[in-house]
C-alpha cells in the first residue's frame, strides 16, 4: 500500500506540474512549500487534538499496512473518522490560507501591479489542499474500505465464472452502448447546435492533467487488483453470484474513481484560475490559463457522465437486489 500510495501521488503531482509548465506557468518552490506546510501541519494538529498521537498514527498504520487483513467495524470506523477529519481540516486550512492572503492583499492596494499576484497566490493553499486530500487522504480512506471488505478479494469459483459468461458479455455491451450514446449526444449537440469545436478539447495541458492525475489516484487507491475485483463483482452481479462484500467494494471503488476525476478537474480549474489572476494584464496568458481551467473541468464532467456515475450506479443497483434476497 505504501509503495502504491507514493507512486500514485508522484504520478498525480507530476501531471499537475507538467500541466502548469505546458500551459506556460511556473512553480515557485518557496511559496509552494510554505502553502503546503500550512495545509498539512494545521490539519495534523486538529487530528492530534481529536485522537491524540496514538489514534492518529493508528489510523495511518491501519491504512498503510501491506498485509490485506480484515478490519473489524470499530477499527475501521476509528481510522475512517481520522481521515474524514483530516480531509475536512485540510479544506478548512485551505480556506483559511486563502483568506489570510486576501487580507494581506488589502494592505497592498496602492500597488496595482501586486494585486494580481496576490490574488493568484491566494488560491495556492486551495490547490495544494485539494491535491493533499485527493492524493493522500482519499486513497487512505479507500484503503480502510478495502480492508473492511477484505472478503471481496476472495477468488470467485470457476463454475460461477462459466455460468455468467453470456451475461457478462451483455453487461459489457450494454455499458459500451450507453456510454457511447452519452458521448455521441454531447458531441453532436456541442458541434451541430452550439457551434463548438472538438479540437480545443484536446488542449495538451488539460489532457495531461486529466489523464495522469486520475491515473495516479487510481494507482494509489484501488490499484489494478481493486479495479479488477470491482469489475468482476459487477459481472457476477448480473447472474446473481456476487457477494455483498464484492459489490460494496465495487461501489466504493467506482465512487472513488468518479470523485477522483471530478477532483482532478477542480484542481485544474483552481490552478488555471490562479495563473489567470497572476497574469492579469498579460492578454497572451488568458487563453492558456483559462483553457487549462475550463477544458479540464469539462473532461472531468464528461468522464463522470459516461463512465464514473454509470459504474457506481450499476454497483448500487446490483447491491440493492442482492440485499433484498432472503
Amino acid at each position: 500500500m505504501i509503495l502504491r500510495l507514493i507512486l500514485g501521488a508522484l504520478v498525480s503531482t507530476a501531471a499537475l506540474v507538467a500541466a502548469i509548465y505546458t500551459s506556460g506557468g511556473t512553480v515557485a518552490p518557496l511559496p509552494t512549500a510554505a502553502a503546503a506546510a500550512f495545509v498539512v501541519i494545521a490539519p495534523l494538529g486538529a487530528a492530534l487534538a481529536a485522537f491524540g498521537a496514538a489514534g492518529t498514527l493508528g489510523a495511518f498504520r491501519s491504512a498503510c499496512s501491506s498485509r490485506l487483513r480484515s478490519l473489524d467495524e470499530a477499527e475501521a470506523g476509528a481510522a475512517d473518522a481520522a481521515f474524514v477529519l483530516l480531509s475536512r481540516a485540510t479544506a478548512a486550512a485551505a480556506a483559511l490560507g486563502f483568506l489570510l492572503i486576501q487580507i494581506m492583499t488589502m494592505y497592498d492596494l496602492e500597488d496595482p501591479s501586486a494585486i494580481g499576484a496576490h490574488l493568484g497566490y491566494s488560491l495556492s493553499p486551495a490547490v495544494i489542499g485539494a491535491v493533499v486530500a485527493a492524493c493522500l487522504y482519499a486513497p487512505l480512506r479507500h484503503s480502510i474500505s478495502r480492508k473492511a471488505l477484505a472478503a471481496a478479494f476472495e477468488a470467485p469459483s470457476a463454475a460461477a465464472g462459466k455460468a455468467g459468461d453470456g451475461s457478462a458479455t451483455r453487461s459489457r455491451l450494454r455499458f459500451l452502448l450507453g456510454a457511447g450514446l452519452a458521448l455521441a449526444a454531447v458531441s453532436v449537440i456541442y458541434v451541430a447546435f452550439w457551434g463548438g469545436r472538438l479540437f480545443p478539447l484536446l488542449n495538451p495541458p488539460s489532457v495531461i492533467m486529466m489523464l495522469f492525475f486520475p491515473l495516479g489516484n487510481a494507482l494509489a487507491g484501488p490499484g489494478p487488483s481493486g479495479i479488477a475485483v470491482s469489475l468482476g463483482a459487477l459481472r457476477q452481479g448480473d447472474y446473481g453470484s456476487a457477494s455483498v462484500a464484492g459489490l460494496r467494494y465495487a461501489k466504493a471503488s467506482f465512487r472513488y474513481l468518479a470523485a477522483s476525476s471530478m477532483a482532478s478537474g477542480g484542481i485544474a480549474f483552481l490552478t488555471g484560475a490562479a495563473y489567470f489572476l497572476q497574469g492579469l494584464g498579460d492578454r497572451m496568458r488568458y487563453g492558456p490559463t483559462m483553457a487549462l481551467a475550463l477544458v479540464s473541468l469539462a473532461i472531468a464532467a464528461l468522464f463522470s457522465l459516461c463512465v464514473g456515475l454509470p459504474l457506481k450506479a450499476a454497483a448500487c443497483s446490483r447491491l440493492a437486489v442482492l440485499d433484498k434476497r432472503p
